[in-house]
């Protein structure tokens, strides 16, 4: 095996690489590095078992929460617009311009009997 084309990435490298610390171009660097140097490689894979295991739950960040609490509002929206809908479509009917039964009682004549509405003769 040739010899690797870049200089061996210091110890410190190689444990903020385990740990996950390092930028994308460093990481892919150093990557790109153990792939050619089988004792980096067995450096880094040490590293990376001397890893403690997470246990717990992991944190959540400040955007988590703004994501949590929006998607919160979007929930709390559409249901409440759903049971708008459902509680407007369940009511009967607002009477607008609509008979009523007022409508259909006798109206009184001008002399004061009540005249059914078909009798009533206007304008004549």
């Amino acid at each position: 095996m040739s010899p690797p084309s870049t200089p061996h990435p210091r110890p410190t490298d190689l444990a903020n690489l385990a740990r996950e610390k390092l930028g994308r171009k460093k990481t892919q660097r150093l990557l790109d590095h153990c792939k050619e140097c089988p004792d980096c490689a067995e450096q880094l894979l040490r590293a990376v078992r001397e890893q403690p295991l997470a246990t717990g739950r992991p944190a959540l960040s400040k955007w988590n929460w703004i994501s949590i609490g929006v998607l919160l509002v979007a929930l709390l929206a559409v249901v409440g617009a759903l049971w708008w809908i459902l509680r407007s479509a369940s009511r009967p009917p607002a009477i607008g311009f609509e008979l009523s039964q007022d409508a259909e009682q006798p109206l009184p004549a001008p002399g004061g009997s009540t005249l059914p509405p078909s009798v009533i003769v206007r304008g004549g």
